[in-house]
């Protein structure tokens, strides 16, 4: 992993940006390895303001920084005991600031920005927007795979029942004379 700084990272297509905002002006695409340490485009929304003062709050009642330093390690590079040979831990290639309380939240992670990724963005707003609609067809959905399973249960029973009679040889009629016979 080479240890990319801000200014290196790529900026996205303006026309993923403007399909975006029309999805929901709060989203956002930025390039991953600056906040999540991957080399992937991040799809992001603002964090809902309730959410993001609590966040913040916490951090300023406990007297905390917002921003810390932390170390950015390369899976690639092993440091290992000159002695034993033994692994030791990963080479340092740089630190970041890193916020404690973000502006904006992940939504996803792809490695190119296409159609397909505006699609299901889509779709997961709709869904959070219409639920009712959305149970009615999850509903539907769990009403056939519930007859299909009742009707395999059924299917089996019967199944089983048929060869337990033809292992005992005994064909069992209902409804002939006062009692059950068997033939």
């Amino acid at each position: 992993m080479k240890w990319q700084q801000a200014a290196d990272a790529p900026t996205p297509p303006d026309w993923f940006v403007k399909d975006l905002k029309r999805i929901d002006p709060e989203l956002r695409v930025v390039w991953g390895l600056e906040r999540y340490l991957k080399e992937e485009w991040a799809v992001e929304r603002k964090t809902p303001a309730e959410r993001y003062w609590t966040m913040y709050e916490a951090i300023l009642s406990s007297d905390q920084p917002r921003f810390v330093d932390q170390p950015v390690y390369d899976c690639e590079q092993r440091i290992t005991d000159p002695i034993t040979g033994e692994f030791i831990q990963y080479k340092q290639v740089g630190t970041r600031r890193y916020d404690l309380a973000p502006e904006y939240e992940w939504v996803a992670f792809r490695p190119e920005l296409t159609q397909d990724l505006l699609t299901l963005i889509r779709k997961l707003y709709w869904e959070r927007d219409h639920p009712e609609e959305t149970y009615s067809e999850a509903a539907a959905e769990e009403y056939v795979k519930e007859k299909t399973q009742q009707t395999k249960i059924s299917e089996a029973v019967k199944e089983g029942t048929d060869e337990a009679f033809l292992e005992t040889r005994k064909v069992v009629q209902f409804g002939h004379g006062k009692t059950r016979s068997e033939v």
